[in-house]
């Protein structure tokens, strides 16, 4: 599994996995729901991976990828944007064939 984390992304994921405290059980789950402006919603979470989850050391972050969506995150960038009102993560997928306009979905 091909996924890349930018340093900003990587910095606020180290951060969301540091309060956690399960520690090295857990990793941060990326997952692809039916849902969203363009029928597929990208889903975070910090969980133990599932036994069909592909787990990822991304430099030093554990990354775990449900099987379900692991062919169409392929190649992914996941990335962090800094705004007056907060912060989101903005995933840069190359096997999106459309994004909505808020970047939280995507059509495959």
């Amino acid at each position: 599994m091909n996924i890349s984390v930018t340093e900003k992304a990587g910095k606020r994921i180290r951060e969301i996995l540091a309060n956690d405290e399960r520690g090295n059980a857990v990793a941060f789950k990326i997952d692809l729901k039916a849902g969203g402006c363009s029928g597929f919603e990208y889903a975070f979470s910090v969980d133990s991976p599932a036994d069909t989850d592909e787990v990822v050391d991304y430099e030093g972050i554990r990354l775990a990828v449900s099987k379900e969506s692991q062919e169409r995150m392929e190649g992914t960038i996941i990335d962090c944007d800094e705004e007056i009102w907060g912060w989101k993560f903005v995933i840069k997928n190359p096997n999106a064939l459309a994004t909505c306009s808020c970047g939280k979905s995507a059509a495959f």
